[in-house]
């Protein structure tokens, strides 16, 4: 049985398209392989997206057995290496700073 997975966007209030993985470990490492690519939107704002698993599929019969509910498995900021995640805190505080500073300007 192979394991449906799907990321929840926390802004966008949705689950994006689900994905296949053979194992809750091999979902876990790709996604903290993507969310690791400076190039991602998980990089650049791990702190809205969560993994989840929605169910399971079966190859060989084609069933596909869904759970009620989704179960979280991690979040991507808890994925980040450490140096990025120091990194990440700071860009954020820089962010509420420049906010701060054009509420204070207007």
């Amino acid at each position: 049985m192979h394991k449906i997975i799907a990321v929840m966007d926390a802004k966008a209030d949705c689950f994006d398209f689900p994905f296949f993985q053979q194992s809750i470990a091999e979902a876990e490492r790709s996604f903290k392989q993507i969310v690791n690519d400076p190039k991602s939107k998980f990089w650049a704002f791990p702190e809205d997206f969560d993994l989840y698993l929605l169910g399971e599929y079966d190859k060989n019969t084609g069933t596909v057995v869904p759970l009620k509910t989704p179960t979280h498995l991690v979040k991507a900021i808890n994925l980040i290496d450490r140096k990025k995640k120091e990194s990440i805190e700071q860009m954020m505080l820089q962010k509420e700073t420049n906010v701060s500073e054009l509420h204070a300007q207007n």
